[in-house]
């Protein structure tokens, strides 16, 4: 059987997170370069180099590992995503391809962020909020994850468990 594939772009928001990423890589260099004019500064100053470079590179690495996790994290983020009855597949900032076949889908996620497609290999799509078709998109999500019974959550909690009660919490008091 031939797939099928529905293609949503959104060229924006890919514009908008290589912004994001080529600020957070400048920005990344300037506290690199801030970091060695420091360390050597100081290190002059106390006459003994392992105490300056022990402190500005613990500080330097804490701040590899949170670049790192926000580029992660904007690499899950999609400007393109194709849909179709066996997979889903994400295109990031790069325009690296990522596919998630509904066989292996573990779990659909749904937050004020957007949506999150994981799978059993760690690989994740994130179809943030702000995507141009949000509302097409995400019926399609929904549509493939119930047909593959891959569970869906909202906001933390699963689909089945959920009642307009415990949605709307303040209502039912």
């Amino acid at each position: 059987m031939k797939e099928t594939w529905s293609v949503f772009e959104y060229d924006q928001l890919q514009y908008r997170i290589r912004q994001r990423v080529h600020l957070l890589l400048w920005g990344f260099a300037v506290a690199t370069a801030a970091t060695v004019v420091m360390g050597l500064s100081s290190s002059l100053l106390i006459g003994d180099l392992f105490p300056t470079v022990l402190f500005f590179g613990g500080g330097w690495l804490v701040l590899l590992a949170l670049v790192s996790m926000l580029l992660v994290r904007m690499q899950r983020r999609v400007w393109c995503v194709q849909i179709s009855p066996e997979a889903i597949v994400g295109y990031d900032y790069a325009r690296r391809k990522t596919r998630i076949d509904w066989l292996y889908a573990e779990r659909v996620d749904l937050d004020q962020r957007g949506i999150r497609i994981r799978n059993s290999r760690g690989r994740d799509i994130e179809i943030p909020a702000d995507f141009d078709r949000f509302p097409e998109v995400g019926e399609l999500v929904f549509r493939y994850a119930e047909r593959y019974q891959v569970p869906l959550y909202i906001e933390g909690r699963a689909w089945h468990e959920l009642t307009i009660e415990k949605i709307y919490e303040d209502l039912a008091r």
